[in-house]
């Protein structure tokens, strides 16, 4: 048990992003969670260490010896010290030595500072303030105005993502100019030109993730803005991935269908204008290809299907957020569609609770279509979906009561009570301006047509039960603020201040719907598209997995016109700039494709309940661990689907689906 333990921490180490895990942060939690899975510890047993470590959360700083309660310092790898924090005393984590600092960068071994100078005056000028090689107009707005949620110059996402998405783009198109350099000199470049920009500011808390490798990249010492440093790595690598499509796919089309040699490359983001701007270069393009590496062969895409396929980019089938066009000279173009994700770890798909049983609905249609159900089954599948999204829906509702209950708290303060609460509307107005993100506090204020926070206040505790979502929000975060300042001053919180306990009791029913549910269509049988006969719970979580994850991408093409099926293939992963093909997601699964998945995929219905930080005993949410299981019976954890309240504590269930941790270090070049 011993080195079981020592190997659990040193993969726990490794994971989380700093090399020091925090065991108050719940995301080095649900890590720990993982590797405790991975090490085969059953469910009683990780329940019963995870409720040990909460307990002493908060009461254990360890050190070297023993600290106040007398645990003793692991040692990780390096020699990291786990620290366990002491909320109590204040005291902070030891600060790493050079020898400690797992996540400490190498330094520039292959930056060529010359070269960099150079080619960095031909691309952009004397002064580095020249134009973008890319066309788009919305990428140089991005860059000057910095993500905001809404604005034409952004495509969904975050200040993350926008960065990543445009800046890699143009790292692509510099490649394309200057083939021989380093990801270390691209960075540079890249880094140099977004210093100073508005959407540079804003890239914070990054992480060079290589799950397998451990390769995080290499930043220069006398770096102002590493983390800015880190993001243009990400955008390098992806970069890299793909130009290196770019020019694959010119290569085989040449070899294959005559495509010219004289050839130009473009780069298209996620915004209207660049979505329509790729789809007049489609309607003039000649003839269209796209390359397929697992088949290696180059396909002809008619042009209204190719144009119905841009028009879709970003949502649906088309997961595609960024794509790159070589033309050759006559008027002929291959095209390469990307799904960027700055991380390994990234979401790649989300939803809310409530959606996942309408969208149930759509594919229990569509598995009668396919054959997987009959008629009758179909419509006991209908009337067991029905009855559960009413009562969650029932339940969600009732998270609105408590964001008015909280309202008409602040409304009856007065005093240095009410000053305060008007400050935490303050310190959550200056939190949306300084993240870019929609500012729910200024909406609200133009909804009521108010000038000042305190009449906000009142405004809110008179609206009653037609409170929006974004409203209840404010009240939550208010809530937050209020019940921190009286903990921390040893104050009583009233009983209309806490809410928690409404909302967990809530949370943690409409989240039993879900499991029933779940059992109740296992009850009934199907049967998958080999004729094996499976339980309709287990068909609908496949196909739900399928969708989300989009693992219908590793069924090659049935012929040169199975259009929908190529188009699926071509758009390729990004994660951290590691290219991820349909050919690494099959290998990764170690299936040969859905059918063989289909027959041998089981939704674990194990689960875990999550709790509040501060107490640890308010349900947020739950986990649910997605295993494939072979032909010999071996379980296989593939991804994560997570349940929470992702607007606030307050807020109705949303859903994220991530690929497991063992995957993510298989697309790394780890083994399957």
């Amino acid at each position: 048990m011993k080195n079981n333990w020592n190997k659990i921490l040193n993969e726990l180490s490794y994971r989380v992003s700093t090399g020091i895990p925090d065991l108050t942060n719940e995301q080095h939690l649900m890590k720990l969670w993982d590797i405790l899975k991975e090490n085969n510890w059953n469910i009683d047993a990780r329940v019963e260490l995870l409720k040990n470590l909460q307990e002493k959360i908060g009461k254990v700083y360890v050190q070297k010896g023993k600290g106040p309660s007398g645990v003793k310092l692991q040692v990780g790898p390096r020699g990291g010290k786990y620290y366990m924090g002491n909320p109590e005393t204040g005291e902070p984590a030891p600060e790493a030595t050079k020898d400690d600092d797992k996540d400490k960068e190498p330094t520039d071994k292959k930056l060529d500072k010359e070269k960099v100078d150079k080619i960095q005056k031909e691309l952009y000028g004397e002064d580095g303030k020249g134009p973008l090689l890319q066309e788009s107009e919305t990428t140089q707005q991005a860059l000057d105005n910095g993500y905001k949620k809404g604005e034409p110059w952004v495509a969904p996402g975050n200040a993350g993502s926008n960065f990543n998405e445009n800046i890699s783009n143009e790292g692509s198109l510099i490649l394309d100019k200057y083939p021989d350099l380093s990801e270390e000199e691209l960075a540079e470049i890249l880094y140099r030109k977004t210093l100073d920009t508005n959407l540079g500011k804003q890239q914070k808390k990054t992480i060079v993730e290589s799950p397998n490798k451990g390769d995080k990249g290499s930043i220069p010492e006398d770096i102002e803005n590493k983390d800015l440093y880190k993001s243009n790595i990400i955008a390098a690598r992806s970069a890299k991935s793909k130009n290196d499509r770019a020019k694959l796919g010119k290569q085989k089309a040449i070899d294959q269908v005559g495509f010219g040699e004289d050839t130009t490359q473009d780069v298209f983001g996620g915004t209207e204008s660049d979505l329509k701007r790729l789809e007049s270069k489609v309607e003039k393009a000649n003839k269209i290809f796209v390359y397929d590496r697992e088949t290696d062969k180059v396909y002809e895409i008619p042009k209204d299907r190719m144009v119905e396929w841009v028009k879709s980019s970003g949502g649906g089938e088309n997961a595609a957020d960024t794509s790159v066009i070589t033309e050759d000279e006559n008027g002929n173009i291959t095209y390469d569609g990307w799904s960027d994700k700055k991380g390994f770890n990234d979401i790649q798909a989300n939803g809310t609770l409530f959606s996942d049983f309408t969208k149930k609905e759509k594919i229990t249609d569509k598995l009668v279509e396919s054959g997987n159900l009959d008629e009758n089954t179909a419509n006991q599948v209908k009337d067991i979906l029905s009855k559960s999204k009413d009562e969650v829906k029932v339940l969600e509702n009732q998270y609105k009561k408590t964001g008015v209950q909280l309202s008409k708290h602040f409304e009856s303060l007065e005093g240095e009570d009410r000053e305060r609460a008007i400050k935490h509307l303050e310190e959550q107005n200056k939190g949306y301006e300084e993240s870019g993100t929609t500012n729910h506090i200024q909406n609200a204020m133009k909804h009521y047509g108010v000038d000042s926070f305190d009449e906000l206040i009142t405004s809110m505790a008179n609206e009653g039960d037609k409170m929006s979502s974004d409203r209840i929000k404010i009240a939550s975060r208010m809530g937050t603020s209020e019940r921190k300042y009286l903990k921390n001053n040893n104050q009583d919180i009233p009983d209309n201040l806490d809410t928690r306990k409404i909302i967990s009791d809530l949370r943690e029913k409409a989240l039993g719907i879900q499991k029933k549910t779940t059992e109740e269509l296992n009850k009934l049988n199907g049967k998958t598209k080999s004729g094996k006969e499976k339980p309709v719970g287990d068909l609908m979580g496949f196909k739900e997995v399928t969708d989300d994850l989009h693992l219908d991408k590793i069924d090659e093409p049935k012929d040169d016109e199975d259009y929908d099926s190529i188009l699926k293939r071509n758009t390729e992963l990004a994660m951290a700039g590691e290219k991820v093909s349909s050919e690494d997601i099959k290998k990764c699964l170690g299936v040969k494709n859905t059918s063989d998945a289909q027959d041998n995929f089981k939704v674990l219905t194990e689960e875990r309940f999550t709790k509040d930080r501060e107490t640890n005993k308010f349900t947020t949410g739950k986990v649910v661990e997605i295993f494939a299981i072979d032909k010999e019976g071996k379980k296989k954890f593939i991804g994560v689907k997570t349940y929470r309240g992702k607007n606030g504590p307050d807020s109705k269930t949303s859903t994220t689906t991530q690929w497991s941790h063992n995957m993510q270090k298989c697309f790394d070049g780890g083994k399957s």
